[in-house]
């Protein structure tokens, strides 16, 4: 009887050790797959290294830019530059200038549902409200 037990305890390990190498190789397997070397980068490779998941997924937006925007003579694309403004809201501030003949302070692109605190601030410095065209 005690050889019995002896010869399963020894069965049970090994199969537990086999288990262990498996998921070891599929683990260093799922690495070497999946782009290797990645986690031998430097902190300086780390930092200008640009996921390929990231680029392909990433849509075509409007590029961004640091230049003051006439909130009253901006077309639909020139506020999509603007950081959380997309197509709805920059729709949206359309509609608004239309519906008052202009904008007077820029403090009006908090009366568009959505617009609060937080985006007007973001967008603040970067918006004027001159002269319709």
């Amino acid at each position: 009887m005690q050889k019995y037990q002896d010869t399963t305890k020894k069965v049970r390990r090994d199969q537990a050790v086999r288990l262990f190498l498996y998921l070891c190789a599929g683990f260093i397997a799922g690495i070497l797959f999946s782009g290797g070397t990645d986690f031998l980068l430097s902190a300086e490779q780390e930092s200008r290294r640009i996921s390929p998941v990231a680029t392909a997924a990433a849509p075509v937006l409007p590029q961004r830019h640091e230049a003051v925007i006439n909130l009253n003579a901006a077309s639909l694309e020139e506020l999509m530059t603007l950081p959380g403004i997309g197509p709805a809201y920059a729709q949206s501030i359309l509609d608004l200038r239309e519906s008052r003949g202009g904008l007077r302070y820029a403090e009006e692109l908090m009366d568009i549902p959505g617009i609060g605190e937080k985006r007007f601030q973001a967008i603040r410095p970067l918006v004027t409200c001159g002269p319709m065209p």
